[in-house]
């Protein structure tokens, strides 16, 4: 435990600000890169502790998230079989490793690279690598770097592989409904990684999970039926102002 006396008032806060982060992890698939922070700075959790109870709420996000993207037709599942093939290990190793190397140096990266591809998505050119048709092995590639980026971070993975897909210029609908099904194989594999250190708290992992189920069924009807170029601005805006969220704070603290 954390040894931080929590009052009614304080896990209020935290699932309204749960509720927020899942309204926008609905609507654009990103959005949880904030929990850890949050549970640091505001909560005064220690830092493995953040991590490893943030990231073990994104299962539940993930199955709610794949379930109504599943009903709208827009689950790739070709792109989300190879991306979870390689996200599930790849978030075991992450957390198992997490305590070896500083969280702001993984977070620093994510963050540079969300602003840049955020960025380039505002062009008329992008995406970056126009042409290309990732395979099986390419997607479970970049779903092993997520995975050890997220057990790392704390991050559900959508995060790191939001990003990653623009600039290899996949659908954004398609995006946003993988991000959703990638959170289980991540959170699934962090939570076996950290349960025998007991880094999880979790009556703060049950409320956030339920309050960003909550928030994601709503940020998902706000997309609903969006021009795919209307959504991938939104895409890039959210990119941006995420990740410079996060490099922000990195300089800063």
């Amino acid at each position: 435990m954390t040894g931080i006396e929590w009052t009614a008032l304080d896990y209020v806060w935290l699932a309204a600000f749960a509720v927020a982060v899942g309204i926008a992890i609905g609507a654009t698939g990103i959005g949880g890169v904030v929990l850890a922070p949050y549970l640091i700075s505001v909560a005064g959790f220690p830092v493995i502790v953040a991590i490893a109870t943030s990231i073990a709420a994104f299962i539940v996000v993930g199955l709610a998230g794949t379930v109504i993207y599943t009903r709208q037709g827009a689950m790739d599942w070709r792109m989300a079989g190879w991306l979870s093939l390689g996200a599930a290990p790849g978030a075991w190793a992450g957390s198992v490793a997490v305590a070896a190397i500083r969280p702001e140096i993984v977070a620093t990266g994510i963050a540079v690279l969300m602003v840049v591809t955020g960025l380039n998505s505002f062009r008329k050119s992008a995406p970056l690598f126009r042409g290309w048709q990732p395979g099986a092995a390419a997607f479970t590639l970049i779903g092993l770097v997520v995975g050890v980026v997220s057990g790392l971070s704390g991050t559900g993975g959508p995060v790191t592989m939001v990003p990653l897909l623009v600039a290899i210029g996949q659908p954004a609908l398609a995006i946003v409904a993988v991000s959703q099904i990638i959170q289980i194989p991540i959170s699934g594999s962090a939570i076996v990684a950290h349960l025998s250190e007991g880094r999880i708290i979790w009556p703060v992992t049950i409320i956030l999970a339920i309050a960003m189920a909550v928030g994601l069924r709503l940020g998902a009807a706000l997309i609903t039926g969006r021009d795919p170029s209307v959504l991938r601005l939104i895409l890039a805006g959210s990119l941006v102002v995420a990740g410079s969220f996060l490099l922000v704070r990195q300089l800063m603290f």
